[in-house]
């Protein structure tokens, strides 16, 4: 059955009653889908995301919401790269991927989005190309997969946040206390409706967190989508006893920590990794 994510709460209120056209202007004028630049700013200050170097091979691409959702979540991802050795940069006005766009049009506005998606996207890459970037690297998989879409061929590599770690924490030792955690992958069924075709290297992710040392891992049913059923995932955890929900998608982990409204943890994936990588 094709999604109607069209009436979803969270895309409407994320729409905050701007039209496709509002919507789309607001973009061009302020880069991002949530809000202007000089608040995420302030919101990456205060959480202690300081402004990195001018340059590096690696820019990172946060997305709209990532900064304003998960805020210390994001900033365990980027001390994780630090912990690695990873050098990186960030883009002070970074463009929506228009994803909130895409989702929640049909027929003439679809196509509108789509180009509204291609257009920001490569105003993200011309701006990491002038940072001297080899690769864009996305934190929010709805970036990532319209990336790839749209730029798969680019001079720059088009990546995953998890791509660029996983080399590194192959060989790293990987060590937490003796717990019992589900993880929860993901359907993919969104991505795979406006990003057809296009893949990321899911098993890959699955095993870095597999070489933790003293954790348990209970794969939960990864074809229930986080959108219209998170109960069923966070009941299937329940049943299993585990200590934490895991996920490695930022949607994801957003949308099934709000529906277990604290009765359950949920952390994101880099938090685990980095909480691992301490205490080796």
């Amino acid at each position: 059955m094709p999604l109607d994510i069209s009436k979803d709460p969270i895309m409407q209120k994320i729409a905050a009653g701007r039209t496709f056209d509002e919507q789309v202007q607001y973009i061009r004028k302020y880069a991002s889908h949530a809000a202007p630049g000089g608040l995420r700013e302030r919101l990456l200050d205060t959480v202690g995301i300081r402004k990195p170097q001018e340059k590096a091979e690696n820019v990172l691409i946060f997305g709209c919401y990532v900064p304003f959702r998960i805020p210390s979540e994001l900033k365990d991802s980027l001390d994780l790269l630090s912990q690695l050795g990873i050098e990186y940069t960030f883009l002070d006005d970074e463009y929506c991927c228009a994803l909130p766009l895409i989702e929640t049009t049909k027929g003439k506005e679809r196509q509108q989005a789509e180009e509204a998606a291609e257009e920001f996207l490569g105003l993200n890459i011309s701006q990491a190309r002038e940072r001297g970037a080899k690769r864009v690297v996305y934190c929010c998989v709805w970036c990532a997969y319209l990336a790839k879409r749209f730029y798969g061929n680019c001079d720059l590599e088009q990546i995953y946040y998890y791509d660029l770690i996983a080399e590194s924490l192959e060989k790293a030792t990987l060590r937490l206390n003796p717990t019992v955690v589900g993880y929860y992958e993901g359907c993919h069924r969104r991505n795979r409706a406006w990003a057809p075709g296009i893949s990321l290297d899911w098993p890959r992710y699955r095993k870095i967190l597999g070489r933790i040392q003293g954790l348990e891992i209970v794969d939960l049913p990864h074809r229930t989508c986080c959108v219209f059923n998170s109960q069923r995932i966070i009941k299937e955890a329940e049943q299993h006893k585990v200590g934490a929900i895991v996920c490695s998608c930022v949607a994801c982990h957003t949308r099934i920590r709000a529906a277990s409204k604290g009765k359950i943890s949920v952390k994101y994936l880099p938090e685990v990794l980095l909480g691992a990588l301490q205490t080796r």
